[in-house]
C-alpha cells in the first residue's frame, strides 16, 4: 500500500507542477512546426534500447551479466517560467533480459513500468531544433520477473529507484538520446537468507529514437 501511495504522490506532484507552469508560461508557434523557444512545453515518445548490466557483489566477489533492455517511453517536457530549464516527467514500459545470470545458472526476464522525472537544460536552435542535457531520478515498478521459466516476483523488489543523466538532440520533429542509468536500490531480495548481503543492481547505456510533438 505504501508503494502505491509513493507512486501516486510522485505522479500528483508532476502534474501539479505541469499545471502551474502552463498557467505561468507563454506560447508561441510563429514559423510553424514545433517551436521550443517561447513555448510552454512539448511531448516526446520514443523507442529505447539499452546495453544493460546486472551487477552483483558479495564482499570482494563481483559478477556482471550483460543483456538487452528495450522499451517505449512517453514524457512531457514543461518549461519552467522564462528560462532554459524544463521539467520532464512521464512513464513507459521496459523489458530486460539476462540469459546468463550468476555464472550461467539461469536466465532472468524483467517486465517493468518506468517513471522518469528529469530536469533538462536547453540550448535552442531555430524553431524546432535543440540540444538538451538532463538528469534526474526514476522509479521502476516490476510487474513480473521470470527465472527458470517460473515467476520470481516474490524474490524481487517490486519498487526500485535509480538515477540517470544524458543528452537529447532534436531536429525537425525527431530526436535522438543517449543516457546512462543506474539503479540505487537492489533488484533481488535475499533478506532472511544466507545471501542477504548480496548487492545486485541494474545499470546501462541507453539509446533512444523518437518524435517530438
Amino acid at each position: 500500500m505504501k508503494k502505491l501511495f509513493l507512486i501516486s504522490l510522485c505522479l500528483a506532484a508532476a502534474f501539479s507542477a505541469n499545471a502551474q507552469f502552463v498557467q505561468n508560461g507563454s506560447y508561441s508557434d510563429a514559423g510553424g512546426g514545433v517551436q521550443y523557444a517561447g513555448k510552454t512545453g512539448y511531448n516526446k515518445i520514443a523507442a529505447i534500447v539499452s546495453v544493460a548490466s546486472l551487477n552483483s557483489s558479495l564482499g570482494s566477489e563481483k559478477c556482471s551479466d550483460i543483456g538487452p533492455m528495450v522499451g517505449i517511453v512517453y514524457t512531457r517536457n514543461q518549461r519552467m517560467d522564462d528560462t532554459s530549464l524544463y521539467l520532464e516527467f512521464g512513464g513507459g514500459f521496459l523489458f530486460t533480459w539476462f540469459d546468463q545470470v550468476m555464472y550461467n545458472d539461469y536466465d532472468l526476464k524483467l517486465y517493468s513500468l518506468y517513471f522518469p522525472v528529469n530536469i533538462d537544460y536547453h540550448f535552442d536552435f531555430g524553431t524546432n531544433s535543440y540540444v538538451s542535457l538532463f538528469t534526474g531520478p526514476y522509479l521502476k515498478y516490476n510487474l513480473a520477473v521470470t527465472a527458470l521459466g517460473r515467476n520470481r516476483l516474490d524474490d524481487t523488489k517490486k519498487v526500485q529507484v535509480g538515477w540517470q543523466g544524458g543528452v537529447d538532440v532534436s531536429f525537425g520533429g525527431l530526436y535522438l538520446s543517449l543516457s546512462y542509468n543506474g539503479d540505487v536500490s537492489n533488484l533481488l531480495d535475499f533478506s532472511g537468507t544466507d545471501y542477504s548481503n548480496v548487492k545486485n543492481k541494474v545499470s546501462g547505456v541507453t539509446f533512444g529514437l523518437g518524435v517530438v510533438f
